[in-house]
């Protein structure tokens, strides 16, 4: 019960939440953003796919090892137990990691340098996101389960439907959790570029953009969170180019 606690307000209602402060509060979220509040250290990019694997990819796979078969049962709930933490791991290993590594340029970065660097950290973040869409999918489409797998309990039955049982309950959770949470990032990161785009397009120069019907395909086999991070890459490299006139395009 903790977990899904945690969860419910960690994800579903702080998401939303957060994102809607930093568009009425951040100078990120901005049409026309100062190049300072973009660039971070190439430390900390450096480190963050690694971050990612360590504080949570590796709990997240040890989590889902089948019990009995790979866990026993102790085990099993303390890897559960260990995956809740995960934000506070993300944090910690971070600083680090970070910590122990260090640049000549920590505090300063060029913009050719921060748009390649973040460029390729949003490659990984894409591939990561992609696969963790299509494997459900083509899994369930290859069990006859789709509908089970994707559809909540409280959709397919009316409010008056009391849950099967645990398992049920917790799933139609889960699934809502997901969906109410990347629809937010999605629809916050298309709100971002369309604003940036709108407003910086005649002026942009040297930066191609992916088109919408690419942008529908990465939809339809990447689900939203890959459109985001494609949204958002390119919001930041046009605001990038045009604050410094930079013609390289990024490989």
């Amino acid at each position: 019960m903790l977990g899904i606690f945690i969860q419910l307000f960690a994800l579903t209602c702080v998401t939303p939440l957060y994102l809607f402060l930093t568009l009425i509060t951040s100078p990120v979220t901005s049409s026309q953003p100062p190049k300072e509040s973009l660039l971070i250290s190439s430390n900390h990019l450096a480190m963050l796919p690694l971050t990612i694997f360590l504080s949570y990819l590796i709990p997240t796979i040890s989590m889902g090892l089948d019990f009995p078969q790979y866990t026993d049962l102790l085990t099993h709930q303390r890897l559960i137990a260990l995956w809740q933490i995960f934000p506070a791991l993300t944090t910690s290993i971070h600083y680090i990691l970070t910590s122990l590594v260090h640049t000549k340029q920590r505090t300063q970065q060029t913009s050719e340098k921060y748009i390649l660097d973040s460029h390729r950290l949003r490659q990984y973040i894409l591939v990561l996101s992609v696969s963790t869409y299509i494997l459900p999918i083509t899994s369930s489409l290859r069990h006859h389960a789709f509908m089970k797998s994707f559809m909540p309990f409280s959709l397919e039955h009316s409010s008056t439907t009391p849950v099967l049982d645990l398992a049920t309950g917790v799933k139609n959770f889960l699934q809502w959790d997901i969906y109410i949470a990347s629809l937010t990032i999605f629809i916050w990161s298309f709100y971002l570029y369309w604003e940036t785009r709108r407003q910086n397009e005649w002026r942009v120069r040297g930066v191609k953009l992916t088109a919408w019907w690419q942008l529908l395909l990465v939809l339809m086999f990447g689900g939203p969170i890959s459109v985001a991070v494609i949204l958002l890459d390119e919001r930041e490299r046009m605001v990038l180019v045009k604050s410094e006139g930079i013609e390289k395009k990024t490989n």
